[in-house]
């Protein structure tokens, strides 16, 4: 064990040396690669994530002795929760002085169980529900290939029509998605514990949509515009890592099926300007929820429940019982807006973002029906920027107050297997110092649920030249509430992350 161990952090020193070489540790030039009328750009990534010592609960039952079984192969903490390489490759080409085309494709290799062999075989990018070939990704348990983004572009004066896969990203909090719900997300290899600069840029799913946007030209509000989309329905929910994977969040007595019904089909707008010096937006959304609401099947009548409660168990002798759970989406209708404004006095942006769901899903107590009840989300930010250190880049300071109310009757409404409160409420710091000739950048996102739960990630993120990119991270998470849902119940996925970046 000592030994495998000892090999994989050399591999993964000598990576890091190889990048440093390779780098020059200058200054390169910016190469973008046009090949006739295509230019092409992209990246390749590079992650590990090493195991901090930590089981996966999730991953955990009873046996019929009632000693937990987990799925992994031999004994001990592996040494991994991730290793895995991205390569993305970008194709744009213009087919008149107003089209154009755009590819967006990506390869995964995911070698967590290959080289770390205490993990079993699993699907380390998974897509199995009804619809899944809309997403035009093919591969195995550990190689995956996707036409991510694909689209034509026609764009005239303040007129935009794009047509085919794509994202589209509103509101502009950290950490938190108030207002963006338009695509859903990948979640299957990193979940959400990336690093934070990048919020959900790499793992919003792109959807199969009509965008249009147009200039609403106005003696009011000059800059008045709306974008408008629509889907026929090819729709991906969340994405959550295979169950028996490092990452799973989904207990293994749990059979959780996907019921996506494709068809159903997805529309909303924005509107956007500025009044005076503040700018706005009013926003209206209506499709499937994309993270699934969970509807348990009893047991069959000769599985008991064991005293913990939430393992069913088979007589002696009889094979390990699971409860049957459906993930179930039902449509949804959100109208919401935002708006950012300077305060000159305080010396930064003031940005408000609020939502108000009617019917936002949940179910009863006993998880075999679902609830619906309104919600409504604010949240109220301020950014300011800080000159702390001589001959550098100022430090930016982010603050966010996010409150979540649950209207009506909350009796009988659950989610995840918890009553849900009248609200909720979380606090968001995010800081950033670049160093060095703004070569590094210093980060620290702390994300605080007042219910006593939180989720600290510092992080360094080194620019070698123009083409290499180095990020280190630290996720830490903890708190007295670890029920599932609240950031306490990762605990067990406390750890560093280290990634290479390669541009081009």
């Amino acid at each position: 064990m000592r030994r495998r161990r000892n090999h994989a952090f050399w591999a993964f020193g000598i990576a890091i040396a190889v990048v440093l070489m390779g780098s020059g540790w200058g200054k390169a030039v910016w190469a973008q690669t046009d090949i006739g009328p295509f230019e092409i750009t992209g990246f390749g990534a590079y992650l590990i994530n090493p195991n901090d010592g930590h089981l996966n609960p999730n991953d955990l039952a009873p046996n019929q002795a009632g000693n937990f079984m987990g799925p992994l192969n031999g004994t001990g903490n592996p040494t991994f929760n991730l290793m895995y390489n991205l390569l993305d490759l970008r194709v744009r080409t213009t087919v008149t002085e107003h089209l154009s085309v755009f590819t967006e494709a990506r390869f995964w290799g995911d070698y967590t169980n290959q080289v770390d062999q205490r993990w079993p075989a699993y699907q380390a990018l998974p897509a199995d529900f009804r619809g899944d070939g809309f997403m035009l990704r093919g591969g195995g348990n550990n190689f995956r290939f996707e036409l991510w983004n694909g689209y034509l572009n026609y764009q005239s004066g303040d007129l935009l029509v794009r047509v085919g896969k794509q994202t589209i990203a509103w509101g502009e909090d950290i950490g938190l998605r108030v207002l963006d719900q338009v695509n859903p997300l990948d979640l299957s290899e990193e979940f959400f514990f990336g690093w934070a600069g990048e919020e959900f840029d790499n793992i919003r799913i792109p959807e199969w949509m009509i965008r249009v946007d147009k200039g609403l030209p106005n003696p009011l509000i000059p800059d008045l515009a709306i974008s408008l989309f629509a889907s026929p329905g090819t729709w991906t929910p969340t994405i959550l890592p295979a169950q028996g994977s490092p990452y799973n969040v989904v207990p293994v007595v749990l059979d959780l099926r996907e019921d996506v019904t494709q068809g159903e089909p997805i529309g909303g707008f924005q509107l956007s300007g500025t009044v005076q010096r503040t700018e706005f937006t009013l926003n209206f959304l209506t499709r499937p929820t994309e993270t699934a609401v969970g509807i348990v099947t009893p047991p069959p009548s000769g599985c008991v429940k064991d005293s913990y409660g939430a393992f069913p168990l088979g007589p002696p002798g009889a094979p390990f019982c699971r409860i049957l759970a459906e993930g179930e989406h039902p449509r949804f209708y959100m109208v919401g807006g935002s708006l950012n404004t300077p305060i000159d006095w305080a010396g930064g942006i003031f940005r408000l973002e609020t939502v108000a769901f009617a019917n936002q899903s949940f179910t009863n107590a006993t998880s075999t029906r679902i609830v619906q009840r309104p919600e409504f989300e604010t949240m109220a930010g301020f950014d300011r920027p800080f000159y702390i250190l001589p001959n550098e880049a100022a430090l930016s300071f982010v603050f966010q107050y996010l409150e979540i109310d649950n209207a009506g009757d909350l009796s009988n409404v659950y989610a995840n297997a918890v009553q849900q409160p009248t609200s909720d409420h979380l606090v968001v710091l995010f800081l950033d110092q670049p160093l060095f000739s703004s070569s590094v950048d210093v980060d620290l996102l702390a994300l605080v649920d007042t219910s006593e739960a939180f989720w600290f990630q510092p992080s360094i993120n080194w620019q070698i030249g123009n083409h290499w990119r180095l990020n280190v991270l630290y996720n830490s998470f903890g708190g007295a509430e670890n029920v599932a849902g609240r950031f306490g119940a990762f605990w067990f996925l406390d750890g560093p992350a280290f990634r290479i970046i390669y541009g081009f």
